[in-house]
């Protein structure tokens, strides 16, 4: 997959009570010594848009994807973390691709094991960040690989030099992670 940043990143933390619900036993009635509520803060994404790029090889699992995007059914709500921040979701369309070789401006996020430090080009007029993600999942949702990818946060182009990347007929450049 490849994932490009539509909508500058934005974020937002909001203070939240939580009720501790194994320590009440009513909701109305709770037990001081206990500690029943507990305020966190979290950080939430506002106004955020991707466009995800896929690949897909085996033609049963392709076909069924492309059903289901192009009639907007989800086998689950789809959501951005928590089941409280539901996203949504569209079909673009499919487009064929080259694998190129060079210089080139990629539209994507970068994973930073698929490229040397020294092939990419930091302007200093845009933001860059780096994040940890979960690159493979097992079933279950247990992660077995981290890595680190490279984003920058009003979603704009990453300079690459003598690198693979993957040139979309729309003109987008890609890489895959």
């Amino acid at each position: 997959i490849a994932l490009k940043i539509i909508n500058p990143i934005k974020k937002t933390i909001i203070n939240q009570n939580l009720i501790n619900t194994k320590n009440a036993d009513t909701m109305f009635r709770m037990r001081k010594e206990k500690a029943p509520r507990t305020q966190i803060k979290i950080e939430y994404l506002k106004n955020i848009k991707y466009r995800i790029y896929i690949e897909i090889f085996n033609n049963e699992l392709y076909e069924k994807l492309k059903y289901s995007l192009e009639n907007h059914i989800s086998f689950y709500t789809c959501s951005l973390g928590l089941s409280e921040n539901l996203a949504n979701f569209e079909y673009v369309g499919e487009y064929n691709y080259e694998i190129k070789k060079g210089n080139a401006k990629i539209d994507s996020v970068i994973n930073l094991e698929e490229i040397d430090n020294k092939n990419i080009s930091i302007d200093i007029e845009k933001e860059y960040f780096t994040d940890r993600f979960s690159l493979e999942m097992k079933e279950d949702r247990e992660v077995i690989k981290y890595g680190d990818i490279l984003f920058e946060r009003n979603g704009e182009e990453i300079e690459i030099k003598n690198n693979n990347y993957i040139e979309i007929e729309t003109g987008e450049n890609i890489l895959w992670y």
